[in-house]
């Protein structure tokens, strides 16, 4: 139970800091990615706005 408890303990560890930082990465790409998704559509609303504005007048 002494070194092998140990040894597992510190994988544990490094596994948990390693899926933190996983998931740190994930949610800042994944902000980003919505935050492009969101700026596209965005503009994308407003062109086609712009357009049948146009078309009405």
């Amino acid at each position: 139970m002494g070194p092998i408890f140990e040894m597992n303990s510190f994988i544990q560890w490094g596994q948990n800091i390693l899926i933190w930082r996983i998931d740190r990465l994930v949610e800042a790409k994944g902000s980003h990615i919505l935050s492009t998704r969101a700026g596209k559509q965005s503009i994308h609303d407003a062109s086609s706005l712009e357009y049948a504005s146009a078309k009405t007048l």
